[in-house]
C-alpha cells in the first residue's frame, strides 16, 4: 500500500494509480488550478488503510479542507462508490450521498466513481468521449479543447474542489 505524502496542500485529490495521478496532475497543471495536491492510494483494496494513514498524518486536521476521491467502477458502479463509502467511515471520515456529491462538513469529501473498461474502453476514452472529443485526440488536444470549450472540471474555490461548467 502508497504511504500518504507529506500534506502540503488544503484540498487533497486521491486517485488510483499512477496513470489517474500522472492525468490528474497535467491536467490541474494545464488548467493552471492551484491549492491541489494529487495522492496515489494504490488499487481498489488498499484506499481503506491509505486513508487510515491520511487522516492520522500529523498536518491533516490543520490543513485539509477537501478531498477528493477519484477510483474506477470496475465492474458495478454502485460497489464501488459503496466501498469508496465504507473506506471514508472506516477512516472517520465524512461519506457523501452519492457519487460527485460534496459533504457540507469539514473537510468537504466528494467521490467520483470512473467509468472501466467496457467492451474495449477505458476510462481515458470515457472521459473524451464525455467531452465529445474524438478517440484519436491525444491528452495535449484534450486540455486544449477542455480549456477552450466544454470546460467542465474541476475547479478551486481556494480551498475546496467545486465542480464547474462554463
Amino acid at each position: 500500500m502508497p504511504k500518504p505524502r507529506r500534506i502540503e496542500l488544503p484540498v487533497q485529490l486521491l486517485v488510483e494509480g499512477n496513470d489517474q495521478r500522472n492525468f490528474f496532475e497535467a491536467f490541474i497543471e494545464h488548467l493552471s488550478l492551484e491549492n491541489i495536491q494529487v495522492q496515489d492510494f494504490g488499487g481498489v483494496s488498499e484506499l481503506r488503510g491509505f486513508l487510515r494513514a491520511f487522516v492520522d498524518a500529523p498536518d491533516f486536521r490543520s490543513i485539509v479542507q477537501s478531498v477528493g476521491i477519484v477510483r474506477d467502477a470496475e465492474t458495478s458502479a454502485t460497489g464501488a462508490f459503496q466501498s469508496v463509502r465504507s473506506s471514508l467511515e472506516n477512516a472517520g471520515l465524512p461519506v457523501p450521498d452519492r457519487p460527485e456529491k460534496r459533504t457540507d462538513t469539514s473537510p468537504a469529501v466528494t467521490a467520483l466513481i470512473l467509468p472501466t473498461k467496457t467492451a474495449g474502453v477505458c476510462w481515458r476514452r470515457s472521459f473524451a468521449k464525455a467531452l465529445r472529443l474524438p478517440r484519436w485526440m491525444n491528452a495535449s488536444m484534450v486540455f486544449s479543447s477542455v480549456s477552450n470549450s466544454c470546460r467542465t472540471c474541476l475547479s478551486v474555490d481556494q480551498t475546496r474542489l467545486v465542480p464547474v461548467s462554463i
